[in-house]
């Protein structure tokens, strides 16, 4: 039977069929890749638009930064002796004293013992500490040898404490290698900044400066 006008002949039939069948399979493919692209598009401006909108996270402060620096000694500077303590029990010359004992331990200017609540406690509290901004609590616990009693010339002690705050925009990373801390044990150059910051900072907004 001939084949009627418009239809392929027998033999090549299958061979059409298989053709449309590709044909139309690759359509279909360029359509999902088509639409693949899209979604890929779109999923990427929600990306950019939602990290845009993240907030920016702040390094946290360290005695390291000359401007932090500068900021403490002006602090320091504003001290008198009829500065009013907002807790505690030190007057400003006892705390000024207090911060010159801890400057010097952390620059290794003298070592003091481990505490043995330390050794339990101490890597735990210092995680803590780093992990924020957030200031130092008042009437925080202090190793018995950073205890100041009497008292004594508070513009000399002073000069000290500035000539020590100074010395850490100073000092170089080799400077803290190994050091391990009375209470909190070993610590990073990176952490040695942000706790002498803190300890800083809190005795000076505890004399409102």
């Amino acid at each position: 039977m001939a084949p009627q006008r418009g239809e392929p002949p027998s033999a090549l039939g299958p061979m059409c069929r298989s053709l449309a069948a590709d044909v139309d399979f690759f359509r279909c493919a360029m359509e999902n890749l088509k639409a693949y692209d899209k979604m890929v598009s779109l999923s990427l401006q929600i990306l950019v638009t939602s990290s845009s909108q993240l907030p920016e996270i702040a390094a946290m402060q360290t005695i390291f930064d000359t401007t932090t620096v500068a900021a403490l000694s002006t602090r320091i500077e504003q001290l008198t002796t009829a500065s009013t303590r907002q807790w505690g029990k030190m007057t400003p010359y006892q705390m000024v004293t207090h911060c010159i004992k801890g400057d010097q331990m952390l620059l290794r200017d003298v070592q003091y013992k481990r505490l043995f609540a330390g050794r339990i406690f101490g890597r735990m509290a210092l995680k803590s500490l780093t992990k924020d901004d957030a200031p130092l609590s008042p009437n925080e616990p202090t190793h018995p040898d950073l205890k100041i009693k009497g008292d004594g010339d508070l513009e000399a002690a002073k000069r000290e404490w500035l000539s020590l705050v100074q010395r850490y925009a100073d000092a170089s990373d080799d400077t803290f290698a190994g050091f391990i801390h009375p209470f909190f044990g070993p610590m990073t150059t990176e952490q040695i900044g942000q706790v002498a910051y803190k300890h800083i900072d809190h005795h000076l907004r505890q004399f409102g400066v």
